[in-house]
């Protein structure tokens, strides 16, 4: 009812003009990827935004987490709790936080001026909306990154490490060849769950970008994703079957980037 239902039912609705209840076979798929240039942005716009997200978080999740594991437990939780603390609230309720934070006269242009820097438009300008987005949500979620990269390693044997430092490793030696091959598995599933839920991005882009006023996706559709695509042309403009042929254009992207991944990703052996 919940997964199949939903599923047939949008193929069935990409099909047809709903509005005309006609069957229109793949015009609404031919519409998307090759004569509706909107369409086409938000793609490009979605994959320069997984780019920037999710390396981010996944990187210095990884930093973060190995630097926290070489501090006692008792120092460790509070700092991991100060982490962790940003993934709890409600989305839309960081963005709303950073919308401010952004502004002209907010903190973040604030603490530019403190230093003698010109003050930056960040969600205003079409070349930094895009940037300043994706970074606030990876500040939003790396704490999930921290939690998974941390239980990965302390599940690394320590013998490993002093075996390695008696034989004159540096510590960038221990990271490079037993800390990263060890945690092949965990920058796998983080890079395919992360890449999942980035191409879905909807709420950080819908709440920043001026939703209340119709002006999300701006400026200059330069924040344009494509589930706020997908969202504007079934509920702005009531086109259901077009929506739904949208829809399943993003299924066939996230299926074919995570098949991708799992071929790259996935070994036939172990350490």
């Amino acid at each position: 009812m919940f997964v199949f239902y939903p599923l047939i039912t949008a193929f069935y609705y990409s099909l047809h003009d709903l509005a005309y209840k006609e069957f229109v076979g793949l015009q609404n798929y031919r519409e998307a990827l090759f004569e509706d240039s909107r369409v086409q942005k938000s793609i490009r716009n979605t994959f320069m935004y997984l780019l920037i997200r999710v390396p981010t978080t996944i990187i210095l999740g990884f930093w973060i987490a190995n630097t926290l594991d070489k501090i006692s437990q008792r120092g460790r939780s509070p700092l991991l709790a100060g982490f962790f603390a940003p993934y709890l609230p409600s989305l839309v309720a960081f963005a709303a936080v950073f919308m401010h934070l952004y502004a002209s006269g907010g903190l973040f242009n604030a603490f530019l001026q403190f230093f003698g820097l010109p003050p930056q438009p960040f969600t205003r300008h079409p070349r930094q909306a895009l940037a300043s987005i994706a970074l606030m949500d990876a500040w939003k979620h790396i704490g999930f990154d921290i939690v998974i990269f941390l239980a990965a390693l302390q599940n690394i044997p320590k013998t490993l490490y002093e075996a390695a430092t008696v034989d004159g490793a540096s510590r960038w030696q221990l990271t490079r060849y037993i800390t990263i091959p060890l945690l092949r598995p965990t920058f796998l599933y983080l890079t395919a769950v992360l890449s999942i839920w980035t191409l879905q991005v909807f709420e950080p882009i819908y709440v920043m970008t001026g939703a209340a006023i119709g002006g999300a996706g701006g400026p200059l559709d330069s924040t344009r994703t494509i589930v706020l695509t997908i969202y504007q042309a079934a509920f702005s403009s009531a086109r259901i079957g077009y929506a739904s042929a949208v829809s399943y254009v993003l299924f066939a992207i996230i299926f074919a980037i995570t098949i991708v991944q799992l071929r790259v990703g996935i070994t036939r052996w172990e350490y």
